[in-house]
């Protein structure tokens, strides 16, 4: 486990590179152990991303990470463990490693309902009841456990003995917002709290994005999307955040139903 770790912080390595490395030399034990030579015939690989390989061998924050993660009981699941969402495996950037509270299940035709924090009555009773009916129809629902839309739906889920799986872009040493622990204590006893960081000093990681509006791509691996927008002014800002909540449960493209506001829909990517 120490190695996937290693490889999931180093400097200069971001999760394409980590897969590449992966692809290469199957283990992570055999990047860290690897010489120079071998390592410059990764595809894509720069001579920066070589030298850090090359220069950070050093265990010991890895072996404190860890430490700090079963203090805090922060569960670690790499790429190759067979829980692992498939949905996510598949992608080029999927993380080498994952942090999470709670347990899993299979989640089955998953859906994820993300939206605005600041939201009208009509669209938080459309959240909520569309929440209600994939839940009874035995579906997983999916979120970022934000306030407003989030909330609604992973409220409505529980309340309807349902599994429920938040994927924060925060540290699971913290509750964000601080307001929603009940809320978060909840998801962990009856689903799972995901995040790519174990703690809040490896968070908030920045993420570019392009826009485009079109048809619902053919490339979308299945899965409903729904996002209400009311409040929200710096769309393309908070379409950011949409991604990275819900990259794990989709597949490349995003499809965000916007059918509660306008008659059309959106196909989200972004530039790593």
């Amino acid at each position: 486990m120490e190695y996937w770790i290693w490889l999931s912080l180093l400097p200069y390595i971001g999760p394409v590179t980590a897969n590449r490395l992966l692809e290469h030399f199957e283990d992570p034990s055999r990047v860290y152990h690897a010489e120079i030579p071998e390592l410059v015939k990764v595809k894509g690989i720069t001579g920066r991303q070589v030298q850090s390989i090359a220069e950070n061998k050093s265990l010991d924050h890895i072996w404190k990470l860890m430490d700090s993660c079963e203090k805090n009981d922060i569960s670690i699941l790499l790429k190759n463990d067979v829980r692992y969402p498939k949905r996510a495996k598949i992608l080029e950037d999927a993380p080498v490693v994952l942090y999470y509270k709670g347990h899993f299940q299979d989640m089955k035709d998953p859906v994820a309902i993300v939206g605005a924090r600041r939201c009208t009555q009509e669209a938080k009773y459309k959240a909520v009841n569309l929440a209600e009916q994939y839940t009874k129809s035995g579906q997983t629902i999916i979120s970022g456990m934000a306030k407003g839309i989030d909330s609604y739906a992973h409220t409505a889920c529980l309340k309807a003995e349902g599994y429920t799986v938040a994927v924060v872009g925060n540290g699971l040493d913290i509750c964000y917002p601080s307001e929603h622990k009940k809320l978060m204590d909840c998801i962990i006893e009856k689903g799972v709290l995901l995040s790519e960081y174990p703690r809040i000093s490896t968070g908030n990681k920045a993420i570019k994005i392009y826009i485009s509006t079109q048809k619902p791509s053919d490339q979308c691996m299945g899965g409903a999307y729904y996002c209400d927008c009311a409040g929200e002014r710096k769309r393309s800002t908070y379409y950011g955040r949409i991604w990275q909540k819900v990259r794990a449960a989709g597949g490349y493209h995003i499809i965000v139903l916007l059918e509660i506001f306008m008659n059309k829909s959106t196909t989200f990517g972004y530039e790593r």
